[in-house]
């Protein structure tokens, strides 16, 4: 059966209550999908489903009358059912959810854990999207794993301007070491072909692109990699997210607009604006401008011009 998700619903279900990284990967009878939650108000809990990216999204519908009779059915009281009906919301909204999931024709099982002896089993009803809500679906989660994609190439950018810094570092301690006549130190340290002699070798970019390619080569891409590399993606916004809303002033804070018409986002790590099109693509983005200026500076190492005089070194041998 064919059903179209309400304006509301699909609003909720796609950031309109500017929830953070909502995205999450789950699994489904032993299979990892894509899932995205919410709580549409009053209390009608909403699992939108995507098993494959070659099949149609799906789901599943949970309402406080079900979620009610449901738990009566086994044995529950009513202060214990709002217990679980908070423990459901809170986990949707902190996007931590910890369930198992069972998929059976038009049902979807989920169960929990409440306490260390006690466990809830639900049912949602499943209905299927049309194509548009479809669309919409796949749409953002598509946006969100390039506001991902965008935040792990800044973060590379930095990670290799440090690595630039630190081999600066190693080149004038390698030449005030090879000043002193203690060279020796650093070869017994480092022998030829160890790994700390491939720790001193100068960092290449070029390098590390041939070194993948050439381990990809054998390396099939499968879907399962793919959830692999969406929930590192989703986790990694998550931790900036987070940590933006824990620096800043409330009126600098990030926040998410409404993705039923999927305008541009805030950049989580500086003041750029990115949207449907792929982010970080932009050569005027003057953020990384900044660091590519950054990087070009430390390829030259600046090595100071005077030399520092030390006093002797004595070595003393162990008898």
């Amino acid at each position: 059966m064919t059903k179209t998700m309400s304006g509301t619903i699909l609003q909720d279900l796609l950031g309109g209550n500017n929830r953070k990284s909502r995205w999450q990967i789950c699994t489904v009878d032993g299979k990892r999908c894509f899932l995205n939650s919410t709580v549409h108000y009053p209390f009608t809990m909403i699992f939108c489903l995507i098993s494959d990216l070659n099949e149609e999204p799906y789901h599943a519908r949970l309402t406080l009358k079900d979620l009610t009779n449901q738990c009566k059915e086994q044995g529950f009281v009513d202060d214990s059912i709002k217990q679980i009906q908070t423990n459901l919301s809170s986990q949707i909204a902190n996007a931590s959810l910890k369930l198992e999931f069972k998929k059976r024709e038009s049902k979807l099982d989920v169960a929990f854990a409440v306490s260390d002896t006690i466990n809830v089993e639900l049912q949602a009803q499943i209905s299927h999207l049309d194509n548009h809500t479809s669309m919409l679906i796949y749409r953002d989660l598509l946006q969100e794993i390039m506001v991902g994609s965008y935040s792990l190439r800044r973060l590379s950018d930095r990670l290799e301007n440090l690595l630039h810094m630190k081999d600066r570092a190693i080149e004038y301690l390698t030449l005030n070491v090879e000043e002193f006549g203690t060279a020796k130190v650093i070869k017994r340290w480092a022998p030829p072909a160890s790994s700390n002699a491939k720790a001193l070798v100068k960092y290449q970019y070029s390098n590390e692109c041939d070194n993948l390619a050439e381990s990809l080569q054998d390396e099939a891409f499968n879907y399962e990699k793919f959830t692999d590399t969406g929930e590192f993606l989703f986790d990694l916004q998550r931790r900036v997210l987070n940590s933006v809303s824990t620096t800043s002033s409330p009126k600098k804070r990030l926040r998410r607009t409404s993705s039923t018409d999927f305008l541009p986002f805030e950049d989580p790590i500086g003041s750029n604006k990115i949207g449907t099109k792929s982010p970080g693509i932009n050569d005027k983005d003057s953020s990384l401008k900044s660091e590519t200026e950054l990087k070009s500076k430390s390829d030259s190492p600046d090595l100071p011009n005077k030399k520092r005089k030390f006093g002797k070194v004595k070595i003393m041998k162990r008898v």
